[in-house]
């Protein structure tokens, strides 16, 4: 089986090993722990993370990105950002007031470098282009970029491993090859390194991507150029050729919009919580739905948010929302 281990590219360790798979019930349903990945914060970006932040770290640079007032992705690059070493500058954008967003606000603030407001969508390009400014002006040097959710090719590796991992649990008898597995879909990179880690490791399961963000980022073609994309800079590295079938984009979860709950997604919610799994409203409440809508078979939830304990990231953060992020957070 092809192994990450033999590219030569810079990669930080951030995970802390392979995550476990447990089953859920006794329907054929399972799901992948991803909600403990790492150690400071949990769920899907800690795979990216290692790969972003090793070329990051290699080269020296500092970091810009840009995301919601609230992401997850934003987060997860600030703290571990911040325990490596690198200077963390976010551009952060408006998104409907939940808990989660809240709570992620506060964090956000404690850990990033620098924090840039986009008070609009509309603006974010003149906010992102004064924030490289201002790095390359005081810095000295361009910032390492990172997209929406850590959504490049080098971000999606993290999740080839991913789809790898999998493969070889299936292999070591941990859990039944899945006939479907169920991911939330936003910026795609997920999504995407997970199809080719799965080819690759020679499972051909279903990959059932729930849209949980708006179709001009989450969309069947951004993710399959993702996922080629992604295989094309293996195969430089000695991957061998694979097939990328059998993805599939479930768009009737995403509801009225970005981070608005829907009634299939909080019972889907409540049901989760019953088996011990703590799922947040905008993005795996709708992936866990879209499992629940397609019983039969051997499913797979990839579990997508962090289940880490927050307090140590709490108690450098502010009580409440920082008064220059909480205009950000729009009311329905």
């Amino acid at each position: 089986m092809f192994s990450l281990d033999d590219l030569p590219l810079a990669r930080v360790p951030l995970l802390g090993g392979p995550t476990a798979v447990e089953p859920l019930g006794a329907d054929g349903a399972w799901v992948k722990r991803e909600d403990r990945a790492g150690t400071r914060y949990g769920g899907n970006k800690v795979r990216k993370l290692e790969w972003l932040l090793g070329e990051a770290l290699e080269s020296g640079l500092d970091v810009l990105t840009l995301g919601t007032v609230g992401s997850n992705h934003l987060v997860a690059t600030a703290v571990y950002g911040q325990a490596v070493g690198i200077h963390v500058t976010a551009v952060v954008a408006p998104q409907p007031d939940t808990p989660t967003a809240r709570r992620n606000a506060r964090i956000l603030h404690a850990h990033a470098e620098r924090l840039y407001v986009a008070g609009t969508e509309a603006s974010i390009p003149f906010v992102f282009a004064r924030a490289w400014a201002a790095i390359r002006l005081f810095g000295g040097h361009a910032p390492a970029v990172f997209p929406v959710g850590g959504s490049n090719t080098l971000g999606c590796i993290g999740w080839v491993g991913g789809g790898l991992e999998i493969a070889a649990q299936v292999a070591a008898g941990e859990l039944p090859a899945p006939d479907r597995i169920y991911v939330a879909l936003g910026s795609g990179g997920t999504a995407a390194g997970l199809l080719v880690g799965l080819r690759l490791g020679g499972l051909m399961s279903e990959v059932v991507a729930v849209r949980a963000a708006p179709s001009w980022l989450a969309s069947p073609v951004r993710v399959r150029r993702l996922a080629a994309n992604t295989l094309a800079l293996l195969r430089r590295h000695g991957a061998p050729a694979a097939r990328l079938t059998d993805l599939r984009i479930v768009h009737g979860e995403y509801g009225p919009g970005y981070a608005r709950p829907t009634a299939a997604a909080e019972e889907a919610s409540a049901r989760a919580e019953g088996l011990g799994l703590t799922l947040e409203s905008t993005y795996t409440s709708k992936a866990y739905a879209a499992m629940l809508a397609e019983p039969g078979g051997t499913r797979l939830f990839l579990h997508t948010a962090n289940s880490r304990p927050l307090e140590p990231l709490l108690a450098t953060a502010l009580d409440e929302v920082p008064a220059s992020l909480v205009g950000l957070l729009r009311r329905s």
